[in-house]
């Protein structure tokens, strides 16, 4: 499980990677619509409209899953422990946190988008309808 859990989070931080790379000049942690800004529609954001952040998510997944495995110091003292049950309180409330954030921030992005782009836009997004998960989500 551990493995899985690890391999999970690298290659979020890769999906992540390449959105960056993607994005190039346009990347910025602060959500912001630059004067020359271009709509990208190419790389991951041909699948999803937000690929950075199922990254982001796939990440507090695959971490979470190694945590828990077998012979993590999490599972080995035991998450119903004080400390364990703190950490698990910890990491849940940095999941729900960030989730809510997130989720908050995609819909500002999408409306900020079809504000700038508008034609450009509502067409991305009736062929990328997802925000976070292909064919799901």
């Amino acid at each position: 499980m551990a493995v899985l859990g690890a391999s999970v989070t690298v290659l979020a931080g890769l999906l992540r990677w390449w959105c960056f790379s993607e994005l190039g000049r346009l990347f910025d942690f602060q959500f912001n619509i630059k004067p020359d800004h271009q709509l990208v529609t190419s790389g991951p954001y041909s699948f999803v409209r937000h690929p950075s952040y199922t990254g982001i998510f796939a990440s507090f997944i695959g971490a979470t899953i190694y945590m828990y495995s077998p012979g993590h110091w999490l599972r080995a003292c035991g998450s119903s422990s004080g400390v364990g049950m703190a950490v698990s309180v910890m990491w849940g409330l940095n999941f729900a946190i960030c989730f809510y954030g997130l989720g908050t921030r995609m819909g500002a992005e999408d409306e900020g988008l079809r504000r700038r782009f508008g034609k450009e836009w509502d067409e991305f997004a009736q062929r990328v309808p997802f925000r976070l998960i292909p064919g799901i989500y």
